[in-house]
């Protein structure tokens, strides 16, 4: 049954059909930086309202910096297994591009509508979640929640979400300490590890003694990127 259909805006089209335990999305025209947002505000409000959405992008020309748009979507409505995405006739020229660019892993590709439903049932081979963090005690609670969170949704062991979790919170009050002016927390999950981020926009990232102690202690392996506005702290928990 279709649902809806929208018009093109900026050369995008797209319209609705409601399947048995998901809804398929048809989507032609032009993806570019134009009409890119349009399809993200579009794909993340059916996949908040319907929970799973299969995206038929075979009639979808789409420019490079443009290829993130569905990993973005699917990540801002809450990602697997909270909603389910799975794109499917996608064009040999940008599957191409998908794998080259390492974005194929967050969104599953399939070649046909019967072969894309399947998926929904499916985790994406990497999952990942990010948070903008705010400011004192909240920011370090916060912290904690997401990685708790994704522990279980993801089906982590109790010892791999207990460090996680105490990763990010020493990160995020560290950052705190330095008078970060933002921070932003990510966790992500891949095949044989989870990876937990903490990106700090302050005048000085680099990681306290105190820091580091308890990433040499909880981590697996740890790495400190200063940046001329801050830091990148990445950490790995081995599965």
């Amino acid at each position: 049954m279709v649902m809806g259909m929208w018009g093109g805006t900026a050369g995008l089209r797209l319209e609705t059909v409601r399947g048995l335990g998901f809804l398929e999305l048809l989507c032609a025209g032009r993806l570019d930086p134009r009409s890119a947002p349009r399809l993200c505000h579009e794909l993340i409000r059916l996949l908040y309202q319907h929970g799973r959405v299969v995206a038929d992008v075979a009639g979808l020309t789409i420019a490079d910096e443009c290829l993130g748009v569905f990993r973005e979507a699917y990540e801002t409505a809450g990602g697997w297994p909270a909603v389910r995405l799975v794109l499917y006739s996608v064009p040999d020229e940008w599957a191409d591009r998908l794998r080259r660019t390492g974005l194929a892993p967050y969104v599953p590709i399939a070649p046909d509508l019967a072969a894309a439903v399947p998926l929904l049932n499916r985790r994406p081979v990497r999952v990942s979640r990010t948070a903008d963090l705010p400011s004192g005690d909240p920011g370090t609670q916060a912290a904690r929640a997401l990685a708790t969170g994704c522990g279980y949704d993801w089906g982590l062991s109790e010892s791999v979400r207990l460090k996680a979790a105490m990763l990010l919170s020493e990160l995020t009050v560290a950052a705190g300490q330095r008078a970060a002016v933002r921070r932003q927390a990510g966790v992500e999950l891949r095949k044989r590890a989870l990876h937990v981020t903490l990106r700090e926009w302050s005048a000085d990232g680099d990681p306290d003694e105190l820091t580091r102690v308890t990433l040499t202690t909880l981590a697996d392996r740890w790495t400190a990127d200063p940046r001329p506005d801050g830091a990148l702290v990445t950490a790995d928990l081995y599965l």
